[in-house]
């Protein structure tokens, strides 16, 4: 009995191990070996050592990954069979993918060969996936082209999209602020070349949004080859044409004006049109897109029919491509964009009559050409011209009066400025090379020259006090006449060190010579990107530290050009003089002016919670120093004094999660804990596009942006039956503000008087895909409609802030719930 129990038992174990082991052998099979090598322009292939490699089951699990040796090669053990997409990927070379079959109980071997990037722009480049990112020290925040053209955007422009991205603020003045700083302090690159407006510093250029193939924001750009900010910079890259003719139509039905349950015209008309196709087909492509608009906006709190701002502008954006062969590819670029701006800044303490109007006239030319050469390298070289010139003028000339109440009278100041720049750039960018791992080093220069003329000329202001008494009356003497040049000298080197599979360092310096500063500034920066746990690269850990020095714009240069102020005092009866009149002479602090600096560091953490789920945690710290201030400052010899002893200092907590879903679908979540503090008389605030007249004694406090917490959420989804839905909340705290009594002298510390209320806005597009059979042709069509503040939240954007007025701490001009359309034709 016992002998047979045991046997029993034998059969029992055997059965459990074979029953176990069925599996294993069923699905077993041998190692995965595949190899990377690259291509060079003679043909000649080369061992790929760092690449990321994906071995991602069609089942839709969970992706291995690894990187290759400094064989090229990299081996996964013990894969179960199955269907896989093998996938090749590093930085500066054509993302590489294949299907494979992995058979049981057989090894396999996959060779992959990944072609430089650099001229790849007629190959068909599979988007950079997340796992293709995990080891670049410094990750942009990107808007993708389906999330511009979707997403509910107010008047449908890139400037209204990058609001979208965690530490982007649109500020009460309706300027951009990147990363705690002013609209000056940021760069605008397209196509890699700089479009700021050289007087003012702020972005000066407009797009129509089709144009447009992508837009980066970066807030830590380590690499050395961006210069001329101390914010962050924003890079946009253009459309290009194919072999295949495309013709866009959209937004071509105008929207009538409501006044009063009546129609009074038309609202809005913002028509666009994009072509593109090949002049040469496999030789030369061109894209051309056009847009007229044509925009009334209101300002709820002013009596109607006239309370209302005026946009009118026409932009044409032309590209054309030509590929000489296939190591030389050349671009030229036109933009040309007029526009008109009547009443701006109307809000409901300036009434139309006493805000100026503003007219722009430019155009924008480069020319691109970019060349494998023998010894394995890129060369780039690109040449630049901008024209800008800008008309301020007001709707009179009466006096400018400002009260407790409202401002009356015309806009005190007139502006005819004329600007050009010319740039010449080059960059020189190595083949890969080893030296204790892989470089990828890079140099370049640009030179550049700017300069305007024109004149600046100011009328008349009065004060008066709740009584109507006069307090103080400035004057404005001198010519005005403003005529400024510059010349700008830049070199730098950078190199992206590549030490093993777990680390990559971003190292580099720059260095920058204007002639108004007339100084060198050396600015070195180094970032990183840590995998702590190379089998497992879902773990990212980022950071770095860097220095990055500000332009110098030409208004500030022509400071002492601009006319004098004089300023009179008034006894209680606005009669009797009890002071002046004192002339301010304008003068420089130290009597020339610097670049301003900014020291910024960051340290992030990105982590993939589950496939397509991406998690983040990091903090940024930016202290700028030589920020230019202007202070009045009395005594033996009055003056109206500019100098760099500003600062500003930006701190910054960002935790979000990213999910993307389907390919093209995404959601971002994202919590903002942000400071913003600085000196508050910038330069830019009183002789910028809009000049103000008041000028006080200069604080430090917060920035009239600063936003302590902001929560955003934006996303697209593409649903069932053709519907496209684009969501984008929007919650944060108010702007700060200033208390100012009858005398418009300040009332306790400046930006420390209260915030506006909370804002809250949950906008959404939703867009129906419909294709129209007309003449045994299919025309592809969106419709759709977007929604604004769907809550019907109050988001007020005024406050009487004068603490003499009765209505003093009561909010007005808030956008209630807005309803627009949206059409658009794609043949």
């Amino acid at each position: 009995m016992r002998r047979t129990h045991d046997r029993a038992l034998r059969l029992g174990w055997a059965a459990v191990i074979l029953m176990a082991a069925c599996p294993v052998w069923a699905g077993a099979a041998g190692p995965v070996r595949i190899t990377v090598r690259f291509a060079l322009p003679s043909g000649e292939l080369q061992p790929l050592p760092g690449a990321t490699v994906t071995l991602q089951p069609e089942a839709r699990e969970q992706p291995l990954q690894s990187f290759t040796g400094d064989d090229g090669r990299v081996e996964f053990a013990d894969v179960a069979a199955g269907a896989y997409v093998v996938q090749a990927a590093m930085d500066g070379f054509v993302t590489t993918r294949r299907k494979v079959t992995v058979l049981r109980e057989q090894a396999l071997d996959v060779e992959l060969t990944l072609p430089l990037a650099q001229l790849a722009a007629s190959v068909d480049v599979v988007a950079e996936s997340e796992q293709e990112q995990v080891r670049q020290p410094t990750l942009p925040a990107e808007l993708r082209e389906e999330l511009l053209r979707t997403a509910p955007l107010v008047n449908e422009k890139f400037q209204d999209a990058l609001p979208l991205l965690p530490g982007v603020v649109r500020g009460p003045d309706g300027l951009l602020n990147l990363k705690g700083a002013r609209a000056s302090q940021s760069g605008l690159l397209v196509n890699s070349v700089n479009v700021t407006d050289p007087v003012t510093g702020q972005y000066a250029m407009e797009l129509p949004i089709e144009a447009i193939e992508s837009v980066k924001v970066h807030a830590n750009p380590y690499a050395a080859e961006y210069g001329k900010f101390t914010g962050a910079v924003t890079t946009i890259e253009t459309r290009r044409g194919t072999d295949t003719f495309k013709f866009l139509l959209t937004n071509f039905m105008p929207r009538l004006r409501w006044v009063d349950g009546s129609t009074r015209g038309f609202e809005s008309f913002t028509p666009r049109l994009a072509l593109a196709g090949p002049l040469a087909r496999n030789r030369v492509w061109f894209t051309q897109h056009l847009e007229y608009r044509f925009i009334l906006t209101d300002v709820p709190s002013l009596p109607e029919p006239n309370n209302v701002t005026r946009l009118e502008t026409f932009d044409s954006f032309t590209r054309i491509d030509w590929d000489p062969g296939d190591t030389h590819d050349v671009t030229a670029v036109l933009s040309i964009y007029p526009q008109n701006l009547k009443y701006v800044n109307l809000d409901t303490f300036h009434p139309p009559a006493v805000t100026p109007n503003y007219r722009q006239r430019g155009y924008f030319f480069a020319f691109a050409d970019r060349m494998i050469l023998n010894l394995n390298a890129l060369m780039e070289s690109s040449l630049s011209v901008k024209q800008l010139d800008a008309h301020v003028w007001g709707q009179s000339l009466d006096p400018m009066t400002i009260t407790p109440e409202t401002w009356r009278g015309g806009f005190y100041n007139t502006q005819d400025r004329f600007s050009r720049r010319y740039e010449w750039a080059q960059t020189l960018t190595l083949n890969q090379s080893r030296w204790h791992g892989l470089h990828n080093p890079k140099f370049g220069y640009v030179v550049s020259h700017s300069a305007f003329d024109g004149t600046d000329r100011s009328r008349e202001t009065v004060i008066r006090r709740a009584d109507g008494t006069r307090f103080q009356r400035f004057e404005f003497v001198g010519a005005g006449a403003l005529s400024r040049g510059v010349t700008e000298c830049t070199a730098f080197a950078q190199d992206r060190w590549q030490i093993g599979a777990p680390l990559t360092l971003d190292a580099g310096v720059r260095l920058d010579w204007d002639s108004l500063g007339d100084r060198f500034h050396i600015a070195p920066r180094a970032g990183f990107a840590w995998l702590p746990f190379p089998k497992d690269p879902r773990t990212v850990i980022r950071g770095g530290l860097g220095v990055f020095y500000d332009k110098i714009p030409l208004n500030a240069g022509a400071f002492t050009q601009y006319q004098q102020f004089r300023v009179t005092n008034y006894a209680a009866d606005g009669e009797t003089v009890v002071g002046g009149p004192v002339t301010f002479i304008n003068v420089l602090g130290g009597g020339r002016l610097d670049n301003a600096y900014s020291l910024t560091w960051n340290l992030e953490l990105d982590r993939e919670i589950t496939r397509g789920l991406w998690a983040r945690a990091g903090y940024q710290n930016r202290e700028q120093r030589d920020d230019l201030v202007v202070d009045p400052v009395a005594g033996e010899t009055p003056a109206l004094v500019l100098s760099n002893r500003g600062s500003s200092s930006y701190k910054e907590w960002l935790v979000s999660l990213r999910y993307r879903f389907r390919q093209a679908d995404e959601v971002t979540v994202s919590y903002v804990r942000s400071s913003a503090v600085g000196n508050l008389n910038a330069f830019e605030l009183y002789f910028g596009n809009y000049h103000y007249p008041v000028i006080r004694a200069d604080e430090v406090g917060p920035q009239p942006f600063d936003v302590p917490d902001r929560f955003l959420v934006t996303g697209i989804a593409n649903l069932p039956f053709g519907i496209i839905l684009a969501p984008l909340l929007e919650i944060r705290d108010g702007f700060p503000y200033s208390l100012v009594d009858e005398e418009q002298r300040f009332v306790g510390a400046r930006n420390r008087g209260g915030r506006f209320p909370l804002f809250a806005s949950l906008d959404f597009t939703l867009m129906k895909k419909v294709d129209i059979k007309f003449r045994n042709r299919v025309y592809r069509t969106q419709i759709g409609i977007k929604i604004y503040n769907l809550t019907n939240h109050w988001n007020p954007r005024d406050v009487q802030n004068n603490v003499d007025s009765p209505a003093f701490g009561t909010f007005y001009n808030g956008v209630g719930r807005q309803f627009r359309g949206k059409f658009e034709i794609d043949f």
